[in-house]
């Protein structure tokens, strides 16, 4: 991936980026503080982006997984990228892969605008509770697959605007 956002140099405050890229690696420590990466499958990405917009969470965003969650950013554009090469992400200078979900958001909140201006946040990660199924690969890896039927625990998804130091390996 060759950079985490885009956004208006303007007083629009709109920032785009990947929420999600299939098979990215993603830095995780078990309970005894052992590194380990999990990735999303093609599929499951797809499965997220829908859940998301169908749950009605456009708006629902918070900072850093502080878990104040906030309704004041609105979204403005969410799609999966079907054609990496053609696809309006390319023409924002994005290099992603096919099956990545990506986001546009008008942020409406000026101390957060000058966190984003600032370098402070600069990249988005889905937060959520999922049911999951971990796929151990032998190597400090792991697939978690998202299975979209209900269960007692309530299924969440929102979107937390971050601040990535250090950047995800692209594939597994």
């Amino acid at each position: 991936m060759s950079k985490n956002w885009s956004f208006s140099d303007d007083d629009q405050m709109i920032i785009t980026g990947p929420a999600m890229i299939p098979n990215a690696l993603i830095a995780r420590k078990d309970e005894m503080g052992n590194l380990f990466h999990v990735y999303f499958s093609k599929e499951t990405v797809e499965k997220v982006a829908r859940k998301f917009l169908a749950d009605n969470n456009a708006h629902v965003t918070d900072i850093n997984h502080d878990d104040n969650i906030v309704e004041e950013n609105t979204l403005l554009e969410s799609w999966i990228v079907e054609d990496p090469k053609m696809d309006k992400s390319k023409a924002m200078g994005f290099n992603v892969p096919k099956s990545t979900w990506m986001v546009s958001y008008k942020i409406n909140n000026k101390d957060t605008w000058n966190k984003i201006k600032a370098g402070e946040l600069n990249g988005f990660s889905v937060a959520g509770s999922f049911l999951e199924k971990i796929q151990s690969n032998g190597r400090n890896k792991c697939s978690i697959k998202y299975k979209s039927r209900f269960c007692p625990t309530k299924i969440y998804i929102y979107l937390s605007l971050i601040h990535i130091s250090e950047p995800t390996r692209p594939e597994r």
